[in-house]
């Protein structure tokens, strides 16, 4: 069992860098910060948190960002957005850093109780994978399933705060859809890019150890620890699957971020 230890410990040091969790200095990996907000753009997905040192940083925030607030409810209150953060909140951040410097924010704590401006109706919001692009319609695979999403003449694409065409969105792009369900589909009016595949990392191989209670496994050949979240989409046979489907000697596509020896997974396709 000694050589098990050995390798867990590999593990850990790959998936959780010292720099990423204590200082954020880290290139790319998992960063925490505790500060407070100088500047809230919601249309530009992001916010500038000032930390304790005086360093600012950029932080992306997506309509999947799960931000909560000491009052925080499950039962009565819809999920906080981007529109419910303020100036001078003091907020604690957790996410991934990008190579750029900016953090993708995966978790936002706010210091104090939620405002009211969160009970205004928001619309149908989903985070998915691009799996087929048409001209009217975009086939998407949520964590939970397959939609098809309807492009009206007034949907709007983004990327970041600029504005692109449908031509701009490929095959297995991460994002965030708003519109309205109607017959159980998503007639849209914004999508944007949260994850563009040909921006990222993309390695493809076989499965060697896997790691269950880390949420890792190591891809063979190259050789590239790769690590996964609750926001990483895991697909098989265009139907979102559990960690269960990644299996020792089973082949798979990743798309990510990574440098080195290890990648945080945004899409993971098993084959």
């Amino acid at each position: 069992m000694r050589w098990l230890a050995i390798v867990l410990m590999v593990v850990v040091a790959f998936m959780f860098p010292a720099s990423a969790l204590g200082n954020g200095k880290s290139l790319k990996g998992k960063v925490e910060i505790e500060g407070v907000i100088t500047t809230v753009a919601p249309q530009g997905g992001f916010i500038v948190v000032r930390d304790e040192k005086g360093r600012t940083w950029m932080v992306l925030v997506d309509l999947a960002t799960e931000i909560k607030f000491e009052d925080d409810d499950d039962d009565h209150f819809r999920p906080a957005t981007i529109r419910a953060l303020r100036v001078g909140d003091e907020v604690e951040v957790k996410g991934l850093l990008l190579s750029d410097g900016r953090i993708l924010a995966l978790k936002i704590e706010v210091e104090e109780e939620e405002r009211e401006a969160r009970l205004q109706p928001l619309g149908t919001f989903i985070r998915a994978v691009v799996i087929v692009i048409s001209n009217t319609t975009l086939v998407v695979i949520t964590q939970d399933g397959t939609i098809t999403v309807v492009i009206q003449p007034d949907t709007r694409f983004f990327k970041g705060d600029r504005r692109i065409a449908l031509g701009a969105l490929g095959r297995h792009d991460v994002v965030l859809v708003r519109g309205k369900s109607s017959g159980g589909r998503l007639l849209a009016e914004e999508v944007r890019v949260e994850f563009d595949a040909t921006e990222g990392l993309t390695l493809s191989g076989v499965v060697g150890l896997l790691w269950l209670q880390g949420g890792a496994f190591l891809l063979t050949g190259t050789p590239t620890w790769v690590n996964i979240t609750s926001r990483t989409f895991i697909i098989q046979d265009r139907s979102p699957v559990t960690l269960t489907a990644i299996r020792p000697n089973g082949s798979v596509v990743v798309y990510g971020l990574g440098k080195g020896t290890a990648m945080q997974a945004v899409v993971i396709l098993v084959r």
